[in-house]
């Protein structure tokens, strides 16, 4: 290999380096047992009449199944996120702003069990200013949420009622395959 080539590698390896430093936040936040138990059974309940109910509206994708939640329909649903005070206080002291019901509906997404590894990404921005949220429904999966922080690689076994936020554009981060089980979440966003 040419002395050329070699430099200019390390050149690349170097831009990454310094990009990954000085650009991004790399912003995760990471909340075991979000919601009380009153809530969470309300939640359970809720979420279960929407299968039952609207079982042939979900979307299939590849490695999912999902259905976006309008805010009037499932208000309940919104009121339990929303209104969640750790979640508000949480906003309220890293960002210095209210939480508000968000401008793009709550999906409620279901991983099978036949699901490959969701590579290394970021999330897609799709707007300005917001976080993207993940509540963990249940998780009886052998999967793992995996996240790159300060260089290292951070392995994440996600538990029901866990919240995960990141900014999109900004951490990079995996999910690994599931050979067994299943994982259920809500994604959700709050605007900034």
């Amino acid at each position: 290999m040419s002395l050329l080539i070699i430099l200019l590698i390390l050149f690349i390896i170097l831009i990454i380096i310094v990009y990954y430093l000085y650009f991004l936040e790399n912003y995760i936040y990471i909340k075991n047992n979000l919601l009380e138990e009153d809530d969470i059974r309300v939640l359970h309940k809720e979420l279960k009449n929407i299968q039952e109910d609207r079982k042939d509206e979900f979307k299939h994708e590849d490695y999912k199944k999902y259905l976006l939640l309008d805010s009037t329909k499932h208000k309940k649903i919104y009121d339990i996120i929303y209104k969640n005070d750790f979640l508000k206080n949480k906003i309220k002291n890293d960002f210095n702003i209210d939480l508000q019901y968000p401008k793009h509906p709550i999906e409620y997404r279901i991983y099978n069990n036949d699901i490959e590894l969701i590579p290394w990404h970021q999330d897609k921005k799709l707007m300005d200013n917001y976080l993207e949220c993940i509540y963990i429904i249940k998780n009886n999966s052998d999967s793992y949420f995996q996240y790159i922080k300060n260089f290292k690689i951070n392995k994440y076994n996600q538990r029901e009622n866990d919240l995960i936020i990141v900014k999109p554009n900004d951490i990079i981060h995996n999910i690994t395959k599931i050979n067994e089980g299943e994982k259920v979440i809500l994604k959700f966003i709050i605007n900034l």
